[in-house]
């Protein structure tokens, strides 16, 4: 029952690391310390299967309004910034950080040295490269 109220107030993805968590703290009791006697309750717990699903791409009709949009803001190159993180499923400091020799041109591939979860990455454009020139 816990579990259902749980699963009401967060992700599944995150009631299955807290139950991992739970289980892992008395499996090491049990191991570690000699503590046989005790019940891991998490085991007792059926745990939600599965990631988050992730949501599909912007229709490329939505997209085009996005971005027009975009395109009447004073900072001209957003649109730009957009496609690029929509393309690459770049973060904002990902984006934010960017030096041109992460970015090999001709392959359409940036590398990522430093990301969130602290391992480097190549992320690829999918279109023509930026005209980072556009409009000046």
């Amino acid at each position: 029952m816990l579990r259902l109220e749980r699963m009401s107030e967060v992700s599944p993805a995150t009631v299955r690391k807290e139950l991992y968590l739970i289980s892992a703290i008395f499996e090491a009791a049990r191991k570690e310390w000699g503590l046989n006697a005790l019940r891991n309750p998490a085991s007792d717990i059926h745990v939600p299967s599965g990631a988050n699903p992730k949501r599909s791409r912007i229709p490329p009709e939505k997209l085009l309004r996005v971005l027009k949009a975009l395109s009447k803001s004073k900072h001209r190159y957003l649109p730009h910034i957009v496609t690029l993180a929509l393309e690459t499923g770049m973060r904002r400091g990902e984006i934010i950080s960017l030096k041109w020799e992460q970015y090999a041109r001709d392959e359409g591939l940036i590398s990522l040295d430093e990301t969130k979860n602290g391992y480097g990455r190549h992320a690829r454009k999918h279109t023509k490269p930026i005209n980072w020139n556009m409009g000046a």
